[in-house]
């Protein structure tokens, strides 16, 4: 829970997607069922929408916020506003910083204390496990530029750039606070026009 007021105003603007207030607003999609009622083709249009989504009528097939428990808050700023180059979308000093990665997906850093404090003490300690971030590069020269430059900016090398067992390109590096991240190069992972990620078989030797 961020405790300033200028964090929590700015946060919630961020959460809403609207100018920040004192007051709530949220807005609740329709479902596939009653979506433009008394218009066939709009009803249509949300049908074929929610169904790119995985929508089934429960919970939508989507994150937006990636939150991640950070130790040291000031070794993650220096390690990617400094190091990586960075843009913060918001950055409360002491508290949490948030980056937008990807439309309508964004990754923040949340001071440990305060990650417990926000779950109500139910994590033992606030520490991340068996997890990783990955990030795909054009190339395999990408991939070797990237982990080094984040060596460079004081991260961890964790597996040095090589041919992976799917076929494609990559190397590990751990950021400041341990959290890893995959630099990859992989042929069969794809982006269409429409946002939709398409997973293909990679040849391998």
């Amino acid at each position: 829970m961020i405790t300033t007021p200028e964090g929590r105003a700015i946060a919630g603007r961020i959460r809403r997607g609207g100018p920040a207030s004192g007051r709530s607003r949220s807005r609740v999609l329709p479902s596939p069922e009653t979506a433009g009622s008394g218009n066939d083709a709009v009803s249509d249009s949300f049908k074929t929408a929610f169904s790119l989504l995985g929508h089934t009528g429960g919970m939508e097939q989507k994150v937006h916020f990636i939150t991640l428990s950070t130790p040291d808050l000031d070794a993650a700023r220096a390690f990617y506003r400094g190091g990586l180059g960075w843009t913060p979308l918001l950055d409360v000093p002491g508290e949490i910083i948030f980056f937008q990665v990807a439309p309508g997906m964004v990754l923040g850093l949340f001071d440990a204390e305060k990650f417990v404090a926000d779950m109500h003490g139910t994590t033992a300690d606030g520490k991340l496990g068996g997890l990783t971030l990955s990030t795909n590069v054009p190339t395999p020269a990408d991939v070797d530029t990237t982990v080094r430059r984040a060596v460079e900016a004081g991260g961890t090398l964790v597996k040095p750039p090589q041919t992976a067992a799917f076929g494609g390109y990559h190397g590990h590096v751990a950021d400041p606070n341990g959290v890893i991240w995959e630099i990859c190069h992989n042929p069969g992972w794809r982006l269409d026009d429409t946002g939709r990620v398409h997973l293909g078989l990679v040849e391998t030797e």
